[in-house]
């Protein structure tokens, strides 16, 4: 599977780079104490890769990794019996899913509904989802086989 040269979303590797640094620096939500977002994402020159280079999947897995160090700053939080602490780390990612910066890919899927599918439990303390439902998008790596 290769990137489409007429699809204007498809770039070429180091356009894409320039679009991901560009697009993490202005993302409208700041990441806790102690994260970054990676200078490197981990894409790869190999044409078979050429889709996972587009604009709306790299804007997805900055916004994936900013609610991945969210939650994980909340579980560290509660971890250490630092509850308000982890309340406001849930707001921000509420804020998050309620403003334009989320990328609602699931047409009709109101946003408020989607942050409590994905985070009511882990808000309340129950962090057994976590493992299916977070995970760190960079370095991305290529799909196996």
């Amino acid at each position: 599977m290769q990137a489409n040269p007429h699809n204007p979303q498809h770039r070429k590797l180091d356009g894409i780079l320039e679009y991901y640094t560009e697009a993490a620096a202005a993302f409208p939500f700041t990441l806790p104490d102690g994260y970054t977002f990676p200078v490197d994402p981990g894409y790869y020159d190999r044409p078979e890769d050429g889709p996972y280079w587009s604009e709306i999947v790299t804007a997805n897995r900055i916004f994936w990794y900013w609610e991945f160090a969210n939650v994980d700053a909340a579980r560290t939080a509660l971890s250490h019996g630092d509850n308000e602490a982890a309340t406001a780390y849930f707001d921000v990612i509420r804020d998050g899913y309620l403003s334009a910066a989320f990328p609602n890919n699931y047409a009709g899927d109101i946003p408020s509904k989607w942050y409590d599918n994905m985070h009511g439990a882990m808000r309340d303390g129950d962090f057994d989802s976590y493992d299916n439902l977070m995970h760190n998008p960079f370095p991305w790596e290529p799909p196996a086989g």
